[in-house]
């Protein structure tokens, strides 16, 4: 099913207002709007110092991502704001 752009938009910025890390941002809409789906190569090697230095594998990807949990009320700007102040008090 397609979602109408206007309504996924819509429903981004939502996001964003409400959850302290957004389900969806509006960046994330922009891009799927674009529908650039086949890669574009450069023209040009890339310069030595413009080289990856870090691997871009399964590893190197998963290190830097934080730990896999289920959204919750604390993803709510509202809850966030108040699970803070509790951790802070205890």
């Amino acid at each position: 099913m397609r979602v109408p752009t206007p309504l996924t938009y819509a429903l981004a910025r939502a996001a964003e207002l409400m959850m302290t890390v957004p389900l969806i941002a509006v960046a994330h809409v922009r891009i799927l709007e674009e529908e650039v789906v086949d890669p574009v190569l450069a023209p040009d090697p890339l310069l030595a110092d413009l080289l990856p230095r870090t691997a871009f594998n399964d590893e190197s990807v998963k290190a830097g991502v934080p730990e896999c949990s289920p959204f919750g009320l604390n993803d709510l700007r509202v809850f966030a704001k108040r699970a803070d102040a509790t951790a802070t008090r205890a």
